[in-house]
Parts: structure tokens; sequence; C-alpha cells
């Protein structure tokens, strides 16, 4: 067997595609085959030709529904590839969602009919299946699928093949592995990650956040949930802030719904616990200047005055009246008063009221997905249906349910069924809302209340979170962004993300200004404030998580032991962090723990068309190719793609004159 990588290397994250070479069987198949994100030059990367013949690949093993494992899968077909995409079913309809979204994006490398040509295989509907069991798929080839916990249906794949030796060889492809463990399911959502079964002869990791480990409180369940509880007590209530909440369509969106749920469920339930101050003065302007005041502060007042005794209500109305001002609804203090400004400021801070807060959800892309985690994560497994396939065990103990039949209920409860309508959920006495164009609350309404709202757009790059921020990134109210996610240097959610910092820290403030569609605004006039989750919602497992996978050795009864040591082979990292993971590698593997898998080397590759072989367990050198052999390669693979285009042209005409045969049939009367 030979691999070679073809992205996510030589210090790149993204773009994640592996070519594997099979000899005896004088087969090509590819481990993902994803977007270049983030890099740079992403278009034209993504856009050029790949560096084999999508004809000659026979199929597809894919490790989950990223964009940059699965988002060149269409163009793979588009450029002459006809085989079968293997995965789980969760996989396959979340990447399906997630690819034709792509298509209504600028500078999309396919179309709709490319994303609906690929032929999903649905691993775990074959009747045989189970988690980590190796399975036929194709001729002597085996694959097993094992949980990674990263996002839904995600998986780590074991690949089995005959050497020449006819013995069995194994591999392990990591694909993203997550941080919820058996131990530890932190995170809200996913089971565990599972380990490595036997001794493989390599395993190839990512390393993404291979550099370090996370603080200790972003692995605590109770921790997460008591951050969440303190910034809707202080920003949502306290403040009456709009938490604008930009989050990944899949995975992050319906974790943070639970996490939310769960928050307002324990901490929010009741009025009592729902109270915040009638007003709120703001951080922008003042809003009694020259001793008058809208008509947002005024209803704060009315409902201030409200509260006190009837005999001292007289002596608050009286001592205003509607000012005179040019089309807008003002009021001013009377002459000769028996309070002040700063009577009226102190009443309604002091008086607190209970308003149900709204979480709206306004992402049609993460309401389709929510409705796959409906399904997946209600899924039980073939051998065992007392058991999920992917939830969470604690879900019942952390919502206080007595069964998984009640958990079942509380999933479809929260993720509906993608039917188009618009879906209320109560939350207690507040409320979950799926939304489509919402509009950003105006300034009277968050005088009011909070809100929190939950949109699409990850980075910020594209989806509905691109309109909210042309209303409150210069807003003379308070925005809070809550970010729960890497924020490439090149997005628009990284650069808001660095003004931000920047103005917390009071460095020096970049001086491009932010660009949203035609609108630009200037750095110094952002008044948006950040609040930064990332490291209790990241789904990439940290240095000590990668390395428990790589040395932790998983047996089973069945499998027989046979204790050979791994060469492990580190992708998808930058460069420094690829070598201070390959050095705790190296270290740990030096002190040969009790248990631990031994290692006999690691490899950092940076050739994009590196060959390595398995068997003979080394790097080949490259062939040197003529300019001839090189023309002629490329003659070679213009032709194939022409004969391919032949053949779609000749099926089209087939089914065109198929329909004209039918419509110029006469109708016939019986």
């Amino acid at each position: 067997m030979k691999f070679r990588f073809i992205g996510a290397t030589g210090g790149h994250v993204t773009g994640s595609c592996t070519l594997f070479y099979y000899p005896r069987k004088d087969s090509q198949f590819l481990v993902d085959c994803g977007l270049v994100q983030g890099e740079g030059n992403d278009i034209e990367q993504n856009s050029s030709q790949f560096p084999f013949d999508p004809s000659e690949i026979d199929f597809v093993l894919l490790t989950h529904a990223h964009q940059d494992h699965c988002g060149l899968i269409p163009k793979l077909y588009k450029d002459g590839f006809t085989g079968r995409v293997i995965c789980t079913r969760a996989t396959a309809r979340l990447a399906q969602l997630s690819l034709l979204d792509s298509t209504h994006h600028k500078d999309c490398p396919f179309s709709e009919d490319d994303v609906h040509r690929i032929r999903y295989d649905h691993i775990d509907d074959r009747p045989d299946f189970s988690l980590s069991k190796l399975l036929p798929i194709a001729d002597d080839l085996f694959a097993s699928f094992t949980r990674s916990a990263h996002i839904l249906g995600a998986m780590s794949i074991t690949i089995g093949w005959l050497n020449p030796s006819d013995e069995k060889e194994y591999l392990v492809m990591s694909g993203d592995l997550g941080n919820n463990t058996k131990q530890n399911p932190y995170q809200p959502l996913l089971a565990g990650r599972q380990g490595i079964f036997g001794y493989p002869k390599a395993i190839i990791v990512e390393s993404t956040y291979g550099g370090k480990d996370r603080d200790s409180e972003c692995a605590d369940y109770d921790g997460r949930i008591e951050c969440l509880r303190k910034i809707i007590q202080e920003e949502v209530f306290d403040k009456k802030s709009l938490l604008l909440i930009p989050a990944f369509s899949l995975q992050r969106t319906q974790e943070l719904l639970f996490d939310l749920h769960i928050t307002f469920q324990k901490f929010f339930s009741t009025a009592e616990l729902s109270q915040a101050p009638s007003y709120f003065p703001s951080d922008f302007n003042d809003e009694f200047e020259n001793d008058a005041w809208g008509h947002g502060v005024h209803q704060c007042l009315l409902r201030a005055i409200g509260t006190l005794p009837e005999i001292d209500q007289d002596k608050w109305r009286n001592c205003f009246i509607a000012a005179n001002s040019a089309g807008r609804e003002n009021y001013c203090l009377v002459d000769n008063p028996e309070v002040s400004i700063e009577d009226i400021k102190n009443l309604m801070s002091e008086c607190r009221h209970t308003y149900p807060v709204e979480i709206v959800l306004d992402s049609p892309l993460a309401r389709k997905m929510s409705a796959v985690f409906r399904d997946e994560l209600c899924r039980r497994q073939h051998f065992n249906p007392d058991e999920t396939v992917y939830r969470n065990r604690y879900l019942a103990e952390r919502f206080g349910l007595g069964s998984e039949v009640e958990v079942d209920a509380l999933i479809k409860k929260l993720f509906p069924a993608d039917n188009g309508e618009e879906v209320t959920i109560p939350s207690g006495m507040h409320e979950i809302r799926y939304k489509t164009g919402y509009k950003t609350p105006k300034p009277h309404v968050l005088q009011e209340k909070g809100h929190i709202l939950i949109t699409g757009g990850g980075m910020c790059n594209g989806g509905p979170v691109l309109e909210h921020f042309k209303k409150t990134l210069t807003a003379k109210r308070r925005t809070v962004l809550l970010t729960n996610g890497y924020m490439a240097t090149g997005s628009l959610g990284g650069a808001i993300q660095a003004i931000c910092q920047a103005k917390h820290d009071g460095t020096p403030l970049p001086v491009e200004p932010l660009v949203i569609g035609e609108d630009q605004f200037n750095p110094v006039d952002v008044t948006l404030k950040i609040i930064q989750l990332q490291g209790y919602y990241s789904g990439h497992a940290d240095q000590s998580g990668l390395m428990d996978f790589i040395f932790k050795v998983k047996s089973s009864e069945k499998m027989p032991l046979d204790p050979k040591p791994a060469t492990v082979f580190i992708n998808h990292g930058r460069h420094a962090i690829r070598t201070a993971f390959r050095k705790a590698i190296e270290a740990r593997a030096s002190n040969s723990l009790q248990g631990d898998r031994a290692i006999n080397g690691v490899e950092t590759p940076d050739d994009p068309m590196g060959w390595y072989d398995l068997d003979a367990g080394k790097w080949l050198e490259p062939v040197i190719e003529t300019r001839t052999d090189s023309l002629l390669l490329e003659l070679i693979k213009e032709q194939r793609k022409t004969n391919h285009l032949l053949q779609r042209l000749m099926d089209q005409r087939s089914i065109v004159e198929s329909v004209r045969e039918f419509s110029n049939k006469p109708n016939q009367r019986r």
C-alpha cells in the first residue's frame, strides 16, 4: 500500500485529502477531499486541477461533513470521478446540505448538479455494521469506522489490506478528533471518542490543536454552564444587551441551543430569577441630553413609577411633560419639579422587572441541519438497541430526566423537523424561536429587554450575520459578540475580533476598514464588545487527547494482538504546532510507559507529491519525468475529460430524445 498527502500538510490546516494506491489490485482511492479555507489563495487552489486523475479513483472514504474534508467531492465528480463516497448516514446528510449551500456562494468550483451526482454509500446502514468492525469495501480492502466525537457522524477510519506476503496490515486515519471521552464527555451532545484497536502499521493523526493542552476549566461541563449563566445574567438581564452569537450551522449551533436551554432551565426558570433593572444607561450616548429623554426611556420610567406606592406615583407623574421636538416623542421635566434627572435615573436603576428572553435562531441552514440531529442523535446501535450511536450518555442526568426515551423527546423538541414553518419552543418562561428574515432589535426594544440571537455565519464571511453586523458594528447601543469557534485571520470575524481586542487592550487599531458588501466601517467607530468562548466549544482534541489516541491500545477478544510498533504521520497543523506535537510524541515514546503503543518513527510530511510505501516502510524517490512524458500525461488527462463530457452529453441527449418521443405520442382515448 502506498499513499501521499494531497492537502492538509506542509503546515496547512485545511484541504484534507490523502491519495492511496493499492498495487495488488491496481486500485486508487481517497480519504477525504476537502476545500482549502483561510489559507490566503483559497479560490485559486480550490478551482485548480487535482494532482491526480479523478476518473481513476475507485471510491472515497469520508471521515466527516466539514467542508475542509468534503468540500471538493462535487468537483471530483465534475472532473470525472464516478465512484462511491463511503461514510456514515449522518455524514452524508450533513455533507449534502453543506455542499448545496456552498453552490450559492461566489466562486464555488461546482454546481448543484455536481452535488446531486454524489453516490453516498452509508456504511452504518449495512446489517453487519458496528463501530470499529472491519467490513469489506472493495476487493481485498477493508475499513472500520470508529466514533471520533468531533461532530455528528464523524469517524476515524481504519483501512485494512493484504501485503505482498498475504499478511493483513492496518492503517488508521484519525480524521478530526473531538474532546469528549468516555470518562469526561463534558461537551453537550456527543458520546466520547473511541481509541485505536490493535496495532496498525501506521497512524495518520491531525494536529490542529496539538501544540498544547487547553485550560482545565474549559474541559469542565459545570464550568461552561456557569460561564454561560454569568454572561446571561450580566449582559442579557443586567445590561439588556443584544447577545449576538455567530455560529457554524453544523454542530456548534446545536450545542449552543442545548446549553442555553439547560442554563435557562437551571438558573432562570422563574420570574424571580429572570429580573432586570428597569433602565440601564447607554455606554455610548447621554439619553438625558438637555434634560430630555425619548420614548424608550420613558416606558422604563413609567414601569418604575408603577412599582411605587400609589400615594407616591402622582408626584412622579406630575414631574414631566411631553416636549416639543421635530418628529420625535420626547419628554422633559416641568418647571420647579420635585425630582431631578438623577432621581429619575436612580428610580429606574433600582426598580427591577421580569421579562421572558427570546433565543432566536435565524439561520435556514442551521434549521435544516438541526433536523438531521433530531434523527441521528436518537439512532440506536444495530447490535445493541439500548445504546445510541452518537449521543452523550450524560444528557438524561444533566437535564434531570428519568429515561433515554425522555431524552429522545427533548431532542425532538429542541430540534424540530424542517417543514419551513417558524417554530416557538418553550424553555421555562423563556422561548427558543426558529425564524427566518429576523430583524436586528432596535434601540428602544433593547431598553425594554435583552435578546439572544444565534445566527448563521461561523467565521462571519457570509450568512445572516452580515446584515446584523451592518446594524450593530457602530450602533449606539450595547451589542456583545459571543465568539465560540476559530476565527481565521483572513476572515471578517477574525478582523472584528482583532479590532475588539485592540480596543480592550488599548493597543493600536488596524487601519484597514471593515468591508461588508458595499458598506465600509472604520475600526475607530466600532462599538461592538466581545466575549470569547472558543476554549469551551472547540471541536478539536488538544495535545493530551491526541497523545492518548496514539498511545493507548484498545483490545478485543476477537482481535489477535500482535504488538507491532507504528509509524506516526502528522497532518492538519501549522509548522510550529506539528513540531511541538512531534517532540511530545517522541518524548513519550522514549519513556516506554507500560501499556503504551511502541512508536518507531514520527513523520511531518511537507511534500504533497511524495509517496510513502507502507510495505517497504519508506518514502519513495520521486520519479523524474521528461518534458515529453509530462505533455503526454497532460494530453491523456485532457482526452479522458473530453471522453467523460461526451458521455454526459450522450446521456443527456438520450434523456431529451426519450422525453420528445413520449411528448409526441398522440393522446389515446378509451
